[in-house]
């Protein structure tokens, strides 16, 4: 979040990697729907996982009503930040 923070882009979107912040309240539905395929060390992230975040960045972009933004990510939010990009 730091680096996102030096970031002076008008829009701009930080992406963790998958699950990082849900498995830390293990009650909520999130927890439950993660598992160690989607975020341990090493895992593939695949078409199922880009397409969730895609969906994601979709919502933010209707809800702002902005068409672009800058993706800033970190270890994994970075490798997921730069497939998007690159798709």
């Amino acid at each position: 979040l730091h680096l996102a923070s030096k970031d002076k882009s008008v829009n701009l979107a930080y992406l963790a990697r998958p699950c990082q912040f849900t498995h830390e309240s293990k009650g909520s539905e999130a927890a439950k729907a993660c598992n160690t395929q989607f975020w341990s060390p090493g895992a593939p992230y695949g078409p199922r996982i880009l397409a969730g975040y895609q969906e994601a960045l979709d919502g933010i972009k209707a809800r702002y009503n902005i068409t672009k933004f800058h993706l800033v990510g970190y270890d994994g939010g970075a490798t997921i930040a730069a497939a998007l990009a690159a798709q």
